[in-house]
């Protein structure tokens, strides 16, 4: 039998096959109202779809299945156990669990919200007590421009490990925004600082925090500042002498009328010749116009609070610079270091271009169009953190 008979018969077992499966059978056909017109004839091919069912039954195709994206959408497993370690970790913080780092503050005094920052070097170590510098910034300016313009005193508090402190003062009564102030004093009169501002309180207020959150050695406290920030380290001095150890005033004097501390205060303090801000010699500040004394007075009234020796001892001379040393009583010390031809800026820091408003031949003689010179003969920053180190209440 050849090829093509094998293929003729197995194409009639076929088709025998499926007519054996087909039936057919009379339906009646309905008029429109439902009566019976007639009768047709319907196949019936039932058959073809159990053929469909045997093959389908016989041969399975199995292809990959396509996820149901709804219903696989599940809800990440929270491990319970690190979630409550993190709960804790939080309460914690508020516990004086701090690593090193920069922080922000605020706490509550005269019914404001006061704001202070803080640098926690990277050798701090919970129970292991270090000093505290509070760093305050000038008039007119904020707490990060300082931090800066001293010449980074984050990075200063890394090296040497201490903690640094950035507080900010309030915004003047006729200018609200960032241009903050300090309530120093009232012999130098400034229409921009509030009288009834108590900043002294509020550094209180920030100390008793700061011993709370961090490991701080209380007997090693000092403060510095420049400008207003000067003016402000001098009150302290003053009036919270029992907690602030030391102080180093760059460019401002003392402005307070009353002054008596509990003990003598080491000072150090720098001032350029050619300060326009508070005039070397004394006269009016070029931006306030408002009359500053020589600074030569406010060491001279220290050297009387501190009952120092009448005659110094130079300490440091280099280039335009010199300081001179006043040994004082219960092993205290005042250093005065003069720049000459420094401006209103802070020795080895930054150097600004800040426009002085009144231009005459006094605020320009020898400062271009800015605050002055700033010198790099001393380090500010360096040459304070070697006054301070070892010094203790």
């Amino acid at each position: 039998m050849n090829k093509k008979t094998l293929v003729f018969i197995s194409l009639l077992v076929v088709i025998l096959l499926l007519l054996s499966g087909c039936t057919a059978s009379r339906q009646p056909v309905s008029n429109n109202d439902g009566s019976v017109a007639g009768a047709k004839v319907a196949w019936n091919f039932d058959f073809f779809q159990r053929l469909k069912e045997k093959i389908l039954s016989r041969f399975t195709f199995s292809r990959p299945s396509r996820p149901n994206l709804e219903q696989k959408k599940e809800t990440p497993v929270v491990n319970q156990p690190d979630q409550e370690q993190k709960v804790d970790q939080r309460q914690d913080n508020t516990l004086s669990k701090y690593g090193s780092g920069d922080y922000n503050f605020t706490v509550e005094h005269q019914n404001k919200t006061r704001f202070y920052s803080v640098h926690i070097p990277q050798c701090y170590s919970e129970g292991q007590a270090i000093p505290v510098i509070i760093n305050f910034h000038g008039g007119s300016s904020t707490a990060e421009k300082s931090e800066e313009g001293i010449g980074g005193m984050n990075r200063k508090a890394d090296e040497s490990c201490f903690i640094a402190v950035h507080p900010s003062g309030l915004s003047s009564v006729n200018q609200p925004g960032k241009q903050q102030y300090w309530n120093a004093g009232t012999l130098v009169q400034i229409k921009e600082i509030d009288p009834s501002i108590d900043d002294v309180g509020f550094i209180s207020k920030m100390l008793d925090e700061l011993e709370a959150k961090f490991s701080i050695d209380a007997k090693k406290v000092y403060a510095t500042g420049i400008s207003n920030g000067a003016w402000m380290s001098y009150r302290l001095a003053c009036e919270l002498s029992d907690r602030i150890t030391a102080i180093a005033p760059i460019s401002g004097g003392l402005i307070l009328e009353n002054c008596n501390p509990k003990r003598p205060i080491p000072i150090i303090h720098f001032h350029g010749i050619k300060d326009p801000g508070w005039p070397y010699y004394g006269g009016n500040s070029c931006w306030t116009d408002t009359y500053r004394p020589p600074i030569k007075d406010t060491i001279q009234r220290w050297i009387n609070i501190d009952k120092c020796a009448d005659k110094p001892q130079i300490t440091y001379q280099k280039g335009e610079v010199a300081c001179e040393t006043y040994s004082c009583q219960l092993s205290s010390k005042i250093t005065f270091c003069t720049i000459e031809g420094g401006g209103h800026t802070y020795p080895g820091g930054a150097t600004f271009q800040q426009l002085i408003p009144k231009w005459d031949d006094d605020c320009a003689l020898g400062q271009g169009r800015g605050v002055g010179k700033t010198t790099q003969d001393i380090r500010a920053l360096d040459a304070m953190w070697e006054f301070f180190k070892d010094i203790s209440l």
